[in-house]
């Protein structure tokens, strides 16, 4: 049996980086979108096209190691699957012969489908059990390389992504909560990790077209003082740099990010949190982070571009985790009357993570909303915050230890806020945690 690390959060996202292709193409799980999967159970993958194809399947893991998981040993040599008919990976029969079971380590996961109208090149790697094969490259290259060659061939060539999360059992859990301390550090004698945190908070801005936010600064002044408490692990006063407003142009937000995050070490974590507007670019396809000296008119010299901010914490931060909360969205919507909304379409997060976690181990991404949904910010919260925010502090602070063990973990604050603010919003913004971490990983001690 191969036990492979999959499982739960199953959130499509259709990469979009090719021509349409006149054909769709399905994944679905064993499990309902939300249920996870617990170790010790198994995982089955189910892929249907519209018409006859050629299907490359693959695994990313949590290590950031990469699987060839389709065509395989038990399957056409060319991956040629048919139109209408739903085939399934991980049944130990039929088209392969192994199976998915859960186990350490835990949390994060992606699988990736592609299929083509054309047999496309197997990627070159070590042959395992079934016929799978552990490719070398990374998701990026095994992506690049793939629509390199569907152009060539003119051929068309489709996608999807699903993310995917595990989870131990309880009792592995419980004893691992025993065992650690915040952050998920060992309390066996071993130096506790420097955290770092760069908390960013932006409602007004220098340029009268950009219509102000009521609660962007106080959301971030919130997260920088919970950071500081005892339950937020007591950051260091020198390791916290907060940017309020006109403190947040493009240049201060750049320079801590290439200069003050860049401190960190291997073994430490850094927490970035980004609250206010943000900006899709049709004309160029990027996305921006709007800083408080934008110039609507010249976005790349006056923006912030998620290529920039992913760019520093893939190459030049060192820091083995990294967490990023997200209440920015990025779209048209720079604000609308009532209820205000963080800008539209969260385009940024689904991009920023697919970079980020294609480069970055132990990387945590929790947005606002989904995309196409819009980001909440009201008196009815707290008294004046961002809905998204204002149950991120709340879940950190008390409400967040699900099980009652005393701690909030990654995973625990997750399903808090999500539902929550789901239930506020009566289901028109849906928070979203992804990435490659450990979902045990311990965000605040309660006591």
């Amino acid at each position: 049996m191969l036990k492979l690390f999959l499982i739960a959060l199953s959130i499509l996202i259709p990469l979009g980086l090719y021509a349409p292709a006149s054909f769709e193409l399905r994944i679905s799980l064993n499990k309902s979108i939300g249920d996870a999967y617990i170790e010790g159970e198994n995982i089955l993958i189910s892929v249907e096209t519209s018409k006859t194809s050629y299907l490359q399947l693959y695994y990313h893991d949590a290590s950031g190691a990469s699987y060839l998981i389709f065509p395989n040993d038990g399957s056409d040599p060319k991956g040629q699957i048919a139109g209408g008919k739903k085939i399934t990976v991980g049944k130990g029969v039929d088209i392969d012969g192994f199976e998915f079971e859960v186990t350490a380590p835990f949390g994060g996961e992606m699988i990736r489908a592609y299929a083509s109208t054309h047999p496309l090149p197997i990627p070159k790697g070590e042959k395992l059990d079934g016929g799978m094969i552990h490719v070398k490259a990374s998701m990026d290259k095994i992506d690049m390389d793939l629509q390199d060659a569907a152009a060539k061939l003119k051929c068309e060539l489709t996608n999807t992504t699903t993310l995917l999360k595990t989870t131990a059992k309880q009792s592995s859990i419980a004893k691992r909560a025993s065992e650690t301390d915040v952050y998920g550090m060992s309390k066996g004698g071993f130096a506790k990790p420097r955290i770092f945190a760069l908390v960013v908070g932006i409602s007004k801005y220098s340029s009268s077209k950009i219509n102000a936010l009521r609660y962007a600064e106080t959301d971030a002044n919130m997260v920088a003082h919970f950071l500081q408490s005892p339950h937020g692990a007591g950051v260091a006063k020198e390791n916290i740099l907060t940017l309020i407003n006109e403190k947040a142009t493009r240049n201060d937000i750049l320079g801590a990010l290439q200069n003050f995050l860049a401190k960190s070490g291997k073994n430490d974590l850094i927490i970035l949190y980004l609250a206010g507007h943000g900006l899709s670019s049709p004309e160029s396809n990027a996305t921006y982070f709007l800083s408080h000296d934008t110039d609507l008119k010249n976005l790349s010299s006056t923006a912030v571009d998620q290529e920039e901010i992913t760019s520093i914490l893939t190459e030049k931060v060192k820091a083995g985790k990294i967490v990023v909360f997200l209440d920015a969205c990025h779209g048209g919507g720079l604000g609308l009357t009532g209820v205000r909304m963080r800008g539209a379409s969260t385009v940024l997060s689904s991009r920023m993570l697919t970079e980020l976690v294609s480069k970055k181990n132990g990387t945590a991404f929790f947005s606002a909303s989904r995309a196409m949904e819009q980001s909440q910010e009201g008196q009815q919260w707290g008294g004046g915050h961002g809905v998204f925010t204002h149950y991120l502090v709340d879940g950190l602070q008390k409400n967040g230890d699900l099980n009652g063990d005393g701690r909030v973990t990654i995973d625990e604050l997750g399903e808090f806020v999500t539902k929550k603010v789901k239930d506020d919003t009566r289901g028109s913004q849906h928070p979203e945690l992804k990435g490659y971490f450990d979902n045990d990983l311990v965000l605040s001690v309660l006591r």
